[in-house]
């Protein structure tokens, strides 16, 4: 995609399951974090060892299709650009825990360019979490009573921030 970027932009990058991010450094080149072992999304507060890489941004997303995303710039006032890009470099080569609940990638970059790490996508997973939760209460319950459970809890699932 020819979009313009900026340093300091926060990057969405589409994938199968959930968005990948990245911040902006300039020159084509961003940074992001990233699980060094497949993620288990079916328990999303499972650790996991992470590890922050500078790359170019057409290595990091290949055929997906990407855009700037600096929406969080509503709620939260952006810091300079040369202080994320340099705090950005300044993590580069780290080993992170990462947590697709707790410090995923979006929380990584929305650090780095607000100064507090948030993650949108943290919402989907409370969601599958309710939903497995009623998986388990509906098969407790057996076949009659699982319909009414699954039903019931599904809508507040969905609707729960």
């Amino acid at each position: 995609m020819d979009q313009p970027l900026m340093p300091g932009d926060l990057i969405e990058i589409d994938r199968v399951r959930f968005k990948h991010w990245a911040v902006c450094i300039g020159n084509g080149e961003v940074v992001h974090l990233v699980a060094l072992t497949e993620v288990d999304v079916t328990n999303a507060m499972t650790d996991t060892e992470g590890e922050v890489r500078r790359e170019h941004l057409k290595d990091v997303c290949g055929k997906s299709f990407w855009r700037v995303n600096n929406d969080q710039g509503l709620q939260n006032k952006p810091r300079t650009a040369a202080q994320i890009v340099q705090d950005a470099l300044s993590w580069v080569d780290e080993t992170v825990t990462y947590n697709l609940a707790t410090y995923n990638c979006e929380h990584f970059a929305t650090q780095m360019r607000y100064g507090r790490a948030v993650s949108q996508q943290k919402v989907t997973l409370q969601v599958v979490d309710s939903v497995k939760k009623v998986g388990l209460w509906a098969g407790l319950m057996g076949p009659l009573g699982s319909a009414a459970v699954s039903a019931s809890s599904l809508g507040s699932a969905a609707s729960s921030p």
